[in-house]
């Protein structure tokens, strides 16, 4: 029999994780996960947005068994606060890894772009890149408000996303894409140009990506990680989603065998060839080494 799994709603995705996924290994569809009602029946729920795993705690919270894997409110609470993730990551450490905040705009002709963020948004819709004085202008009352902030600049049109499932603090699935953002200010979210170049099992940088989820604590299930690569090859991070991303809608065949296991069940035999196909092979990762332990 195939395993009943249920996503979250998202009307978007229907077609790409209920009709392209179900078939003799999976039985896929999609439902509201409302907190005050109780949790569709189903061998696997996958909550696709962070509403989503309010509701699978509130049904924990009255004693429900839930078959799915989500982070603390705590995490999600730090990861939406961009601001308070870099903080915890020079706090840890690891601020070699987290672009520099910066405390004011740069003073003479050096220092250009910056980057100017709401420490609470999404999909970058109130990041700016400010090239110059003329553009900081017009933002002068963000500059001066706490909820905005100042980031340095990271050069390079390449910005990676490393998708991540958790499992008791160890990694057990781990793949990542490659954007061409068609031009070096682009922003993620809101960049027309940006295109995908390539996928790749794992990570260009899985240790440093397991060292920034061992810093926000992050220890169960799926996170999504945005960074660029320098010249010199080190990582800066920018946010942890801790959460389904969009890029990963095309890749959830290969999520859905692991996203099992750790849940504790297993594909039926027949579908041999579909865990073949599932992107990140044993091989690749017992490559991946845990988070250091916690200090």
């Amino acid at each position: 029999m195939p395993l009943a799994v249920v996503f979250g709603e998202k009307p978007e995705w229907r077609r790409s994780l209920t009709t392209e996924l179900s078939g003799p290994v999976w039985r896929c569809g999609m439902a509201p996960f409302r907190p005050e009602a109780g949790p569709p029946a189903a061998d696997l729920l996958v909550p696709l947005s962070l509403e989503d795993q309010y509701a699978v705690e509130c049904w924990r919270d009255r004693g429900a068994a839930v078959p799915a894997l989500i982070c603390p409110a705590a995490v999600r609470d730090l990861c939406h606060d961009k601001l308070a993730f870099a903080r915890r990551l020079a706090a840890a450490g690891l601020g070699h890894l987290c672009p520099p905040i910066l405390d004011r705009l740069p003073q003479g002709a050096a220092g250009w772009p910056v980057v100017l963020k709401l420490r609470q948004d999404a999909w970058g819709a109130n990041t700016h890149i400010l090239h110059d004085p003329s553009e900081a202008a017009p933002h002068a009352a963000a500059l001066d408000d706490p909820a905005w902030f100042l980031q340095a600049h990271v050069a390079g049109n390449l910005e990676w996303t490393t998708h991540v499932l958790m499992c008791a603090g160890r990694p057990a699935w781990m793949r990542s894409v490659c954007y061409d953002m068609g031009a070096e200010d682009a922003v993620k979210g809101k960049a027309p140009g940006a295109r995908i170049l390539r996928w790749t099992e794992g990570a260009p940088c899985p240790d440093d990506c397991l060292r920034v989820l061992d810093a926000v604590d992050l220890r169960d299930g799926l996170s999504r990680l945005n960074y660029k690569i320098t010249a010199d090859g080190n990582p800066l991070f920018f946010e942890v989603n801790p959460r389904f991303g969009g890029s990963l809608v095309p890749e959830a065949a290969g999520l859905l065998p692991a996203y099992a296991a750790c849940l504790g069940l297993r594909p039926p035999a027949r579908n041999r060839l579909r865990q073949l196909g599932a992107r990140v092979t044993a091989a690749a990762v017992a490559a991946m080494r845990p988070a250091a332990p916690k200090r």
